[in-house]
């Protein structure tokens, strides 16, 4: 993953966070994820769909599509200024990773 990607054609890209949530945060995570997004894509209309995936033994990922690599890193960049975005990061223990990727195929 590459956190400096860019493509000129606007494909879509994806963010992949991979973080770890203890057990007592679980509950706060998962009920707060739903305003976290809709504030982060009031700020950020680039915001195309998010997957929150757990993945067991406290570790998850976070999988959020982007209209273009630009609108995610502006919005990567503004997170911390966004005050749910903060209550709802307040939940994770740690971020063992963070990037951006471009999207060379889908299927719906």
């Amino acid at each position: 993953m590459n956190g400096t990607m860019h493509d000129p054609t606007g494909r879509p890209t994806m963010e992949i966070v991979h973080f770890t949530v203890t057990a007592a945060a679980e509950a706060a995570l998962l009920a707060g994820r739903g305003q976290m997004i809709a504030a982060v894509r009031a700020a950020h209309p680039g915001l195309l769909d998010a997957r929150l995936v757990d993945l067991g033994d406290g570790r998850w990922m976070d999988l959020v599509r982007w209209r273009s690599a630009e609108e995610a890193h502006a919005a990567a960049a503004d997170f911390p200024n966004i005050a749910a975005a903060g209550v709802w990061a307040a939940n994770i223990a740690e971020v063992t990773s963070m990037g951006h990727g471009l999207v060379r195929h889908e299927v719906a």
